[in-house]
């Protein structure tokens, strides 16, 4: 994705859910143009936002930069939509911490994020 895309991403998803960190990096590509978003879950996972062709969001070691490939969303959303791509972002950040991942399942939620990022999801779709 551009400069553009790529902020207006990040801004999407900061603006939903602001106690995630989130920063626009440019990938080591051919293309010096091509950047990419990361949305810090913990201290040794991220989201990783980029689109080539498409759009795609995997969960990435901090430390390896190692994706996850069972955990890797390839979305049929247009180009264009840079809220859609936040939203689906903030889904399998929600998954990250409470889902498949189990990370958080069966533990309290003193953050309140379950609440947090169910919110930030809604205001994405409009609701």
């Amino acid at each position: 994705m551009d400069e553009f895309e790529a902020l207006a991403v990040a801004s999407a998803i900061s603006g939903a859910a602001p106690f995630l960190t989130t920063t626009v990096g440019r990938i080591e590509h051919d293309d010096e143009n091509q950047r990419n978003v990361m949305v810090e879950l913990d201290d040794s996972s991220a989201l990783l936002v980029q689109k080539e062709v498409r759009w795609s969001v995997s969960v990435v070691s901090v430390t390896t930069g190692r994706i996850e490939p069972q955990y890797v969303f390839e979305s049929t959303l247009a180009p264009t939509d840079t809220d859609g791509v936040a939203r689906e972002v903030l889904k399998l950040a929600r998954r990250f911490y409470f889902g498949d991942f189990g990370l958080v399942s069966g533990v309290a939620d003193p953050f309140g994020r379950r609440d947090q990022l169910e919110t930030a999801i809604k205001g994405l779709e409009g609701v």
